[in-house]
């Protein structure tokens, strides 16, 4: 009742309480409000996969209708089927290949990657392997490349429909990596964080990657221009003197007078539709989000 009292006597419109016995003070005030403009949407959100094709072969119908439904608010244009010989029977008939195969482990799952491997337009569709229980035959067929456990997590799964395929990471021609090791790649890590560097380019490694490293996006630029080839280049976003976008944005304006293009992925941990939305705007060819880890 005091703060009631104070508000009565400094603020316009508000009207007195009174109390009942039992249940406490009731007071009201009226307000005199500005009209607000609607907040804008983020900018591209929702709209990471737009232009994918997607096929997804579950046998579960929930787990069809609900994984569909976020690939399609995301912009994906989505086939799916319960069976294999169907999934493969799109495969085969599609016009235009899909840009991913989401394979559960149905009945007769081997007839999917056998449809991509035979059928020359989805030479470059990428088998992602969902849940467990595949055949061996298909756990260990050389054309998966990529694995998705369950439940499902959406961040995840647009995470491994971006993800470029390892053939997709060098575009270069025989002409442009003559001389070259054809076993190692050249991979530039553009990292601040002086821990992620060192981590990253231990991975990398692993990978029988050789590494130049920059600690922003200025430095990466000066590092790109002396080092004269580098296969791809893994950017951190939010860095200091030069953040991931604009070195990207510098990049691929310099790539216009050449004819090049470095596929350039994005290091970061947020992976929110619009961040990812981001990334794609300033000219990155995919994301991985942090901490990376090596399957």
């Amino acid at each position: 009742m005091p703060c009631a009292t104070r508000m009565d006597m400094g603020m316009p419109g508000f009207h007195s309480p009174f109390a009942t016995v039992g249940r406490g003070p009731t007071f009201w005030f009226t307000a005199a409000l500005g009209h607000v403009s609607p907040r804008p949407p983020l900018l591209g959100a929702g709209r990471p996969l737009g232009g994918f094709r997607l096929l997804l072969v579950d046998e579960n119908d929930a787990f069809r209708r609900v994984v569909a439904e976020w690939l399609r608010q995301n912009g994906a244009a989505v086939d799916d089927t319960a069976i294999a010989a169907q999934g493969a029977e799109l495969i085969e008939r599609a016009s235009v290949p899909y840009n991913a195969v989401l394979l559960s482990a149905v009945e007769g799952a081997g007839r999917v990657p056998e449809a991509i491997r035979n059928t020359d337009r989805a030479r470059g569709t990428r088998l992602v392997l969902v849940g467990s229980g595949h055949p061996d035959a298909v756990q260990h067929d050389p054309i998966v490349g990529g694995r998705l456990g369950k439940p499902v997590r959406q961040s995840k799964l647009i995470e491994l429909v971006l993800r470029p395929k390892a053939a997709e990471m060098s575009p270069q021609s025989s002409e442009q990596t003559e001389g070259l090791p054809h076993t190692r790649r050249r991979v530039m890590v553009v990292e601040d964080n002086i821990v992620n560097q060192k981590v990253t380019v231990k991975q990398l490694e692993r990978l029988n990657c050789d590494t130049l490293v920059a600690v922003n996006g200025l430095d990466a630029l000066q590092v790109l221009e002396s080092a004269g080839h580098v296969d791809a280049i893994l950017m951190d976003v939010q860095m200091p003197i030069m953040d991931g976008y604009e070195a990207t944005r510098e990049i691929r304006r310099r790539e216009q007078a050449t004819g090049k293009h470095i596929p350039i992925i994005a290091l970061t941990a947020n992976v929110l539709s619009d961040a990812i939305t981001l990334c794609q705007q300033a000219g990155m060819d995919a994301y991985i989000s942090k901490p990376v880890k090596i399957d």
